[in-house]
């Protein structure tokens, strides 16, 4: 248990120091401004969205990330990583085991590997933090020695029944959504409501690549898809996203949402702009989930396909003002498969998803991340 004076708790989203990243000077990663603000008197959660290894193994697949240990030392502001995600098996028992090694060395906490709760104190109370994931890249085989926690598992209502009787407040953290897609399908959105239920007193999600915002069940805040905070994402909807600052008032936790920007390489915080854009959006959002449900499960395959569309427009902007016209041929040539892919998802009925499986598929054209730099 960590006994801090830390005042209130911090959550952002998916941090992934691989690919273009790896090797960058980590003093360059987070503006310091921001790392100071954020981590004065706050218990900072993020997701650590990449295997940790030293050694670069150039010729591997671009989806299997892997992150630069050496960054960490620009992230100290961060006390806890959360390593349920479809990423953290990547590179197996191996991946696993080194990157605990790089965490620990580094002075970090980690939970969501085997141990999926862990409890601080913010204000002198006791809050539990438990970590879940609906997918993996990889799955788990039987003879591993590491596991994550499923979303969808009864273990995860066991485990959220002893917390709310043992602690005052608990949050999940859940690594779910559907890829660029900032809204929950029906599947998600059912199975959180459920959650929070038997007490939750927030929830915040992460893998969308995109932010969403705050839906309110019974009180209780559901923060869906707070983006990818430090990631090379190729477009300009991935370089925003959110911290949520959740302090406590009159016994409930009520969510600050700070926006933030990774522009070039470098963490901060949105433009004025940026944010009066972020806060128009999030306004959006909530209007949208306070339809009733019959509603919202009629509208979603439209809301669905609006998300595919913003990302496809803010793919190809952003490649156009970062490569030009040839080079950004070039590019979606190179992943045409995957393209062609995402536009097929178009045409079908995603409520009842909680997975993208079908993003990695087997059989398909390898490609190797200095292609893509």
């Amino acid at each position: 248990m960590a006994f801090r004076s830390q005042t209130s708790l911090i959550f952002l989203g998916d941090i992934c120091l691989a690919r273009s990243l790896y090797g960058q000077q980590p003093s360059d990663l987070v503006e310091s401004t921001l790392s100071e603000a954020i981590g004065c008197g706050s218990y900072v959660v993020g997701n650590l969205e990449s295997v940790l290894k030293f050694e670069e193994i150039a010729d591997r697949d671009h989806l299997d990330f892997q992150g630069d240990p050496k960054l960490l030392e620009g992230l100290k502001f961060i006390d806890l990583f959360g390593l349920a995600n479809n990423h953290i098996n990547d590179f197996g028992d191996a991946g696993i085991q080194e990157t605990l090694e790089a965490l620990e060395g580094g002075g970090f906490e980690h939970c969501g590997i085997n141990d999926y709760v862990k409890r601080v104190v913010i204000g002198e109370r006791e809050v539990d933090i438990i970590f879940a994931a609906d997918m993996m890249n990889k799955a788990f085989g039987d003879d591993q020695d590491y596991k994550v926690l499923d979303l969808f598992s009864a273990e995860v209502d066991a485990i959220i029944k002893r917390s709310v009787s043992d602690v005052e407040h608990t949050v999940l953290y859940a690594h779910t959504g559907l890829l660029f897609c900032a809204f929950p399908s029906v599947k998600i959105r059912n199975r959180l409501r459920q959650l929070v239920e038997y007490g939750l007193s927030a929830v915040i999600t992460a893998h969308s690549h995109c932010t969403g915002g705050i839906e309110w069940h019974g009180g209780v805040p559901i923060v869906y898809s707070v983006g990818d905070t430090i990631m090379d994402g190729s477009s300009f909807r991935r370089r925003q996203s959110l911290a949520v600052d959740l302090r406590f008032s009159h016994n409930k936790l009520e969510p600050k949402i700070i926006d933030l920007q990774f522009s070039h390489s470098s963490l901060g915080v949105a433009t004025k702009y940026g944010r009066a854009k972020a806060r128009l959006k999030r306004g959006w959002f909530s209007l949208i989930m306070s339809m009733p449900s019959a509603f919202y499960r009629v509208a979603f395959n439209s809301l669905y396909r609006l998300s595919m569309l913003a990302h496809i427009l803010s793919t190809v902007l952003f490649l156009l003002s970062r490569l030009g016209l040839k080079r950004t041929f070039q590019r979606l040539t190179l992943r045409k498969t995957e393209a062609f892919r995402f536009l097929s998802w178009m045409g079908r009925d995603r409520r009842s998803n909680s997975t993208d499986y079908d993003a990695i598929s087997p059989g398909r054209k390898i490609i190797r991340p200095d292609e893509l730099r």
